[in-house]
């Protein structure tokens, strides 16, 4: 946040992995509980591509637009590699700080941790569980989204954009700052009214730990 909190989505690896889609479905729930007199949100991720640069969240934005009315734009802006510290890297380094000569045995030894592990206004600490997370991957596959092609007519460079600027009617992107937008092209519109997206949940239930790990 812009006022200095911080919020953590945790959960173990019985309740989720690590993939877009959760990371997206992290991503919806924080855009959606944002205040009604917040109208505009700048993201800065990594270039990772199994997390944020992929079409994955890129659907899992436009579904968070369609549910927040007062939400007119989501900016998401791709930090160059190598230079990719940001704030967040605070929290990792305040919590990894927190839990050096500390026993850590179990899930909510670790929320107290990441909570606490700022004194002055500690870290809000959201558990999660299998039922969080959406299919977002499903989502993308719905005949209002289309995100292969931009208004030029190529194939969109995933791995290559530094900056996509989502609004409820179109979207765009660009590879270099330096560059004027193209537009992803859409199948139809996408409008808060008629998105087309339809969520189903990610897991049917908890997943397995691996036999090595029980060992």
């Amino acid at each position: 946040h812009g006022n200095g909190k911080g919020k953590c989505f945790a959960w173990t690896e019985v309740e989720g992995k690590r993939g877009s889609c959760e990371i997206a479905s992290c991503i919806i729930s924080y855009i959606c509980s944002l205040p009604l007199s917040v109208t505009e949100v700048i993201l800065f991720s990594d270039c990772c591509s199994g997390q944020n640069r992929n079409r994955f969240m890129f659907t899992g934005i436009l579904y968070a637009l369609s549910k927040c009315p007062h939400i007119q734009k989501v900016q998401q802006k791709f930090l160059v590699p190598g230079h990719t510290e940001m704030e967040v890297d605070s929290i990792h380094s305040a919590i990894e700080t927190a839990q050096k000569g500390i026993d850590v045995y179990t899930e909510y030894d670790w929320l107290n941790l990441i909570r606490l592990a700022r004194r002055h206004k500690p870290y809000q600490v959201i558990h999660l569980d299998h039922t969080f997370f959406y299919d977002v991957k499903q989502m993308t596959e719905a005949p209002s989204i289309n995100p292969h092609c931009n208004s030029n007519g190529e194939k969109v460079r995933w791995k290559d954009i530094c900056n996509i600027e989502y609004t409820p009617d179109v979207v765009k992107c660009h590879y270099d700052f330096d560059e004027e937008f193209m537009i992803i092209q859409v199948k139809r519109i996408v409008t808060r009214q008629n998105c087309g997206l339809q969520p189903k949940q990610l897991y049917d239930g908890r997943l397995l730990i691996s036999k090595e790990k029980k060992g």
